[in-house]
Parts: structure tokens; sequence; C-alpha cells
């Protein structure tokens, strides 16, 4: 959709609830959620470093898992980092 960080802003900057962005499978992706007001994505992929970059950047981030392997390995990030505060 054309414009979507534009749209999650505004709903960020309006109300107070909860804004996410999906189909994210990049670190520019990240940079637009991020400057969108997200609070979390949603990954179409499992991508360990991407998933470790946006968690350090204060996002929850919710990977695609199709094996039990990248499973395992998505609960262990998930479990053992916590976003950092956005500044």
């Amino acid at each position: 959709i054309p414009f979507v960080a534009e749209i999650a802003a505004e709903i960020a900057d309006r109300t107070e609830a909860t804004v996410g962005l999906s189909d994210v499978v990049d670190a520019e992706h990240l940079n637009l959620a991020l400057a969108a007001g997200a609070e979390l994505v949603v990954m179409p992929i499992f991508d360990r470093e991407l998933i470790e970059l946006g968690r350090a950047r204060g996002l929850e981030v919710l990977p695609c898992v199709t094996t039990p392997n990248e499973l395992r390995e998505a609960m262990k990030l998930v479990l053992s980092t916590t976003p950092t505060i956005k500044e």
C-alpha cells in the first residue's frame, strides 16, 4: 500500500493505538517502521540478524517460522532479549 508509513505515523500521532507494520524484510523497512512510530513489526521471513536489529532498536518483532528449528530459534531470541526503550 503506498504511503503506509505516513498512514501509520498519523495513527500513532493521533491515537493511543499500538501501531505495527507488516511485511518487514530488511533494515530499510525497520527504519520506516520506526519513523512511523511503530511499536511492532511482522516479518514474513525468519532472519536472525534482522530480528536482533529490530529488538535492539526497541521494536517487538514477530517473525514467520516454517520449521521446528526456526520456531525454537525465534522463541530463544524473543525470550532472551528485551526491546530497548526508544529515545
